[in-house]
Parts: structure tokens; C-alpha cells; sequence
């Protein structure tokens, strides 16, 4: 199936929900479109760099880039540039200045990013009013099991409620004296006890 690429934007031009999104389109055409840019300023005066390595050309890339001058500069780095463990770049092939790759691959690549989503999705919301957060994990709260969504509210009561609640730390050293149990100790502490008692013995 043909490819299309999406028009360039620039990072202050895009709405903070798009930025990440899971978008694998978006994410291969990135990749041409920093290419097209290193070959549009390469050897060339600051004064005369433009825009124009930002338009789809007649090859189908960004700018005046080629796909066999596309393949050879990534060709070190293709190996980290990958999109739901697979390689993209390997499977595409060119024909009149368009774009394909496989529908099954394409299929693969669709279901990614609503997987992708999906999970982002969930872990925006709230666990205790089920409110909404933004999507960079703002609301995420450290807690003992783990990471949770917590919104202001919902956080300011939990750390509220941990306050009105007695402490009762097992794990502390001071725990343990007050508890009368002996401290927990490493391995290495627990040797040197031992080393120590016998001394004392003899």
C-alpha cells in the first residue's frame, strides 16, 4: 500500500496532545525530513538556508533528499530506528515517487499505535475520581507498590490521610529497636557479627 507522508510542522506548531502520539507515519517522515534538512544546509551559507527541505518533492522525500542518498546516510543508525520492535525502513520501496510497504506490515503498524494509546490513555486517569490528566504524566505519583494517577485533589487527600494515620514502619531500623526485634542486616553485617562473637568468646 502507498504511504503517505504528513506535512511538516514545526514543534511550536503542534498542539500538546499530538506531540509523542503514537503516529508511525509521522515518526518515518521525521526521519526523512531531518535528512532532507542536513542535506539542504550541508556546505551551504547560513544566509541561504530556506524552507524548502520541509516540502514533499518529486522523489516522494522531503526536500531534494533521494532515497538511495536517504538510505545510505542512515544506514549506521537503522538499527535503533525502529517503530513497535520491527524495522520499517527495510520493508519500503520506491516506484514513481511514491511510497509502499506491505498492507499486512501497514495493518501491524495501526494496531501499534492504538495499543499504544490505549495504554496512555489509561494511564492518564485518575485512580480515585477517574478524572482525566494531561498526557505527560503530570498526576503521576510515586507511591510504595509503585507509580499512580492521582489528580491535585485526589493526591492532597491521600498524602492527607498518610498523615492522620499512625506510622508504623517495619522496615526502619527505629521500628525495630521500639519493636524489640534486632535491625535487619546484610549479609557482610551479619559476618562480621559472627567474627566478632567468637573474638569475644576466646
Amino acid at each position: 500500500m502507498e504511504v503517505q507522508l504528513p506535512a511538516y510542522r514545526d514543534h511550536g506548531e503542534q498542539e500538546p496532545e499530538d506531540r509523542g502520539r503514537a503516529d508511525w507515519r509521522q515518526r518515518i517522515a521525521s526521519w526523512m525530513f531531518w535528512q532532507a534538512r542536513d542535506k539542504h544546509q550541508e556546505g551551504r551559507p547560513y544566509e541561504e538556508w530556506d524552507g524548502s527541505w520541509k516540502r514533499i518533492g518529486a522523489s516522494g522525500l522531503p526536500g531534494e533528499l533521494t532515497w538511495d542518498e536517504f538510505v545510505a546516510a542512515r544506514s549506521g543508525i537503522r538499527r535503533r530506528e525502529n517503530i513497535a520492535n520491527t524495522r520499517p525502513l527495510e520493508l519500503i520501496t520506491v516506484s514513481g515517487g511514491s511510497l509502499f510497504l506491505p498492507r499486512a506490515y501497514a495493518a501491524l503498524l495501526d494496531c501499534w499505535e492504538q495499543v499504544e494509546e490505549g495504554l496512555v490513555a489509561r494511564a492518564r486517569i485518575c485512580k480515585g475520581c477517574a478524572a482525566q490528566g494531561p498526557r505527560w504524566g503530570g498526576w503521576r505519583t510515586q507511591r510504595p507498590l509503585g507509580y499512580a494517577t492521582l489528580c491535585p485533589p485526589c493526591s492532597g487527600a491521600a498524602f492527607q490521610r498518610g498523615r492522620d494515620r499512625p506510622i508504623v514502619d517495619g522496615s526502619s531500623g527505629a521500628a525495630a529497636r521500639r519493636a524489640g526485634a534486632r535491625p535487619a542486616t546484610s549479609g557482610m553485617n551479619d559476618v562480621t557479627e559472627t567474627q566478632r562473637r567468637i573474638l569475644l568468646d576466646k
